[in-house]
């Protein structure tokens, strides 16, 4: 059989074996944990706050009408605000996966330019879940190849 100048990577386990991916993914986890922790904290804080102030308010504590409506406007502020706090971190936890995302995909790309000036393949499909192709000879594909290359320069880009 002869074979084409045609490749095609796995992209699922290129990005599941490729530890640059990996500690990627791992730095992203963390941010989104720390964001969930934070406001977990703060509403747990609010929580603590409005029930503090249904007490009050059944038990008659407010010395005015005044008083209770200032903290009453407080408490609304105070949930807007953990709302708020909640829709800039997840908008910015999109902005650092989208970051990543791109950082990721130009490593691959350009190690892939530098790859293939030996390799002289026409052409390096990408292959997720085989969306892209439904059945291909085995020899056709790379993903091993270059998720090992892509690791060692990886590996010694951190050492």
């Amino acid at each position: 059989m002869v074979q084409m100048p045609v490749a095609y990577i796995n992209i699922d386990s290129l990005l599941l074996n490729y530890t640059y991916s990996k500690d990627l993914n791992e730095v992203l986890i963390r941010k989104r944990e720390n964001a969930q922790a934070t406001l977990t904290q703060k509403a747990r804080q609010l929580d603590l706050e409005m029930q503090e102030f249904q007490r009050k308010h059944e038990n008659n504590a407010f010395l005015s009408e005044q008083s209770f409506k200032s903290q009453q406007q407080a408490l609304v502020k105070k949930q807007q605000d953990l709302q708020a706090l909640e829709e800039n971190l997840t908008q910015e936890l999109m902005k650092e996966q989208q970051k990543m995302n791109e950082q990721l995909r130009d490593s691959i790309y350009k190690f892939l330019q530098t790859y293939n000036k030996d390799k002289k393949y026409q052409l390096i499909i990408s292959n997720t879940m085989n969306d892209n192709i439904m059945v291909a000879d085995p020899s056709y594909n790379i993903t091993n190849e270059i998720v090992e290359i892509l690791n060692k320069k990886y590996k010694k880009s951190k050492d």
